[in-house]
């Protein structure tokens, strides 16, 4: 590729940022986005997904792919089980590496492709600010920039701030109440009427684990879409956290074809179809 080129937000294009000749590289003819809910990449489990996930990507050549947040899982900031024998061996340099060796997994040549490449900053990655935040010593030191993720060529929208693309609004989840809870509920269905209700727009949420989707009608012709994007785990992946609820979360990727105005049409690509088409 002649010159050197990069997303403009303000022309929803990719724009020569090098003053060489020669064009952008071809881009998607399409309107398409593909969503990645929780990734959670951890040390000791397989980041071949990242691998298969790219592979799509360069099949599929959508607009844009959207990283819901929590790629980083970062257990060795978990507060949760901190000083009890889980937690025992857990070390931030790890944590952070194994999510960077994911990130390069997942972003091999797709800056060539004109994809627009967008991360949202998850409660996981947050922990590290919080962890800055309560160890003044350590500001500047350590933080979301220590996961390095523009150098992948991706955008960064911080946690729980709102990115919005052809009508869709892309968070982490949706707070809601005094005290800023995610948006969800006993049944995917309930969760996705929840966000709904509280949006009043098309969204689509990570956070959840989940997969829920949703639609409501909009006066006069039009509709608006609430989505829980599932996760996206390895097969073999078990978070002990979790316990049996995991059994009813949904890994894969979510492709909404011909995004406009918050409106798609979506299809479901699980963990299991991208092994056997790329595994």
């Amino acid at each position: 590729m002649v010159g050197e080129y990069r997303y403009d937000a303000e022309s929803d294009s990719v724009i020569n940022t090098s003053g060489q000749a020669g064009d952008p590289p071809e881009s998607s003819k399409n309107n398409n986005h593909l969503v990645i809910g929780d990734p959670h990449a951890d040390v000791g489990i397989s980041n071949r997904r990242f691998y298969w996930a790219n592979q799509l990507i360069k099949e599929l050549k959508p607009k844009v792919v959207i990283v819901m947040g929590d790629l980083w899982d970062l257990p060795s900031l978990c507060h949760h089980d901190k000083g009890t024998k889980a937690s025992e061996g857990r070390r931030l340099v790890d944590d952070i590496a194994v999510g960077q060796e994911a990130m390069r997994m997942l972003s091999e040549g797709l800056v060539e492709l004109n994809i627009r490449l967008v991360f949202i900053v998850g409660n996981h990655e947050y922990r590290i600010e919080r962890e800055a935040n309560t160890n003044p010593e350590f500001h500047e030191m350590i933080g979301t920039h220590s996961f390095c993720i523009e150098d992948y060529g991706w955008e960064v929208f911080d946690f729980l701030q709102p990115c919005e693309i052809d009508g869709v609004v892309y968070q982490h989840y949706l707070p809601s109440g005094t005290f800023g809870r995610p948006v969800g509920g006993v049944t995917p269905s309930a969760m996705a009427n929840g966000l709904l209700n509280k949006a009043n727009r098309s969204i689509t949420v990570g956070h959840d684990h989940r997969f829920a989707f949703g639609e409501q009608p909009v006066y006069p012709d039009g509709k608006m879409y609430a989505c829980s994007a599932g996760c996206y785990l390895d097969e073999d992946q078990w978070m002990d956290y979790a316990g049996v609820p995991q059994k009813q979360w949904w890994s894969g990727i979510i492709h909404k074809k011909n995004v406009q105005n918050g409106m798609y049409t979506l299809e479901q690509i699980s963990i299991q179809e991208l092994r056997s088409s790329y595994g």
